[in-house]
């Protein structure tokens, strides 16, 4: 079986957001850059010729080592999170063009609303430096953390499970991605710290590294130049961030690294308001979203089992539907 923890829908699902990102590249504004991308096509370049020599000897059965099998799907999904690297920020970026209206009043009312005290949180984290340290390394090492528990998971041979993992965090991102566009905000930390120079503890003002990128997309008399690159997300409304802690905790149930994925997954949940300058609302809005992916996606009949006590062995892929 060719593909081991990634689907033909999901490769599909990548190849209609590709172009989708070129169609709106050539009817808007945007141009395309083209910097920093060299990296990612040799990182493509090399898993994809890694995978196609395991699956070689995957076929041929001449080295029966349960290893290669593992060794294949490592590649495929360092390949897989090579395009989706390089297709979901442009994605991100080109639909915030679109001029609907910022909704922070709506967002801070939500808030309020509710009885959250943002300004109280940011102060309560300015007041404690060490924390602020832990906070803000929870919340740039997602991407690596999300990559170490997909290499987890393969390596502990439980297929169906990484395959739900790929599945479940691909979907979650496009739908953030998709209803943020709908809800853009320039986020708390813009509407209600006014003089950031005051508060000394953090290195550099947090929560308002995208506004310069939300002034060049939004204003019509700027030229926008998108390298899909090192692009930073511009979803407030949900967090992204607090719905991929969430999917790592729940994607880690009845395994050895579910109690180490929670802990990482509330600390870096406790670090968006202040370093992602979301709103609380924002938070309470990704995990819902995370959740429901899990139990649409759960409702499937492949996946039936996939929380299962025992893991799902390379044998029970050859199910057809889940080519």
């Amino acid at each position: 079986m060719p593909l081991l923890i990634t689907s033909k829908w999901l490769w599909l699902s990548v190849f209609a957001i590709l172009v989708v990102n070129l169609v709106a590249f050539w009817a808007t504004r945007a141009t395309l850059s083209f910097v920093g991308l060299g990296l990612y096509v040799k990182l493509a370049l090399t898993f994809g010729g890694f995978w196609i020599c395991m699956l070689k000897v995957s076929q041929r059965g001449k080295i029966r080592s349960p290893l290669v099998p593992k060794l294949q799907a490592f590649c495929e999904g360092m390949l897989f999170m090579c395009c989706i690297s390089v297709v979901i920020p442009p994605l991100n970026h080109l639909t915030m063009m679109i001029p609907f209206p910022f909704q922070d009043v709506l967002l801070a009312g939500w808030d309020e609303s509710l009885g959250f005290n943002w300004v109280a949180y940011f102060e309560w984290v300015h007041g404690r430096p060490m924390l602020i340290s832990l906070l803000d390394q929870a919340y740039v090492w997602l991407s690596m953390v999300g990559l170490m528990g997909m290499t987890a998971l393969i390596f502990s041979g439980d297929w169906l499970r990484t395959r739900f993992y790929m599945d479940v965090f691909f979907y979650t991102a496009v739908i953030c991605v998709l209803v943020g566009a709908l809800f853009p905000a320039m986020a708390a930390v813009d509407r209600y710290v006014l003089d950031p120079s005051i508060y000394t503890n953090f290195p550099e003002p947090p929560g308002v590294y995208h506004i310069p990128y939300f002034e060049m997309l939004r204003d019509p008399q700027v030229s926008v130049l998108i390298s899909p690159v090192g692009l930073p997300g511009l979803v407030t409304f949900p967090s992204y961030h607090t719905a991929s802690g969430v999917l790592l905790a729940i994607c880690f149930f009845r395994t050895w690294m579910f109690w180490p994925m929670s802990l990482y997954s509330i600390i870096m949940i406790a670090s968006t308001p202040v370093f992602g300058g979301h709103y609380f609302v924002d938070i309470f809005a990704g995990a819902l979203f995370a959740i429901a992916a899990v139990v649409l996606l759960a409702k499937r009949p492949h996946y039936r089992d996939v929380f299962g006590a025992k893991p799902i062995k390379l044998k029970s892929l050859d199910n057809p539907e889940l080519a």
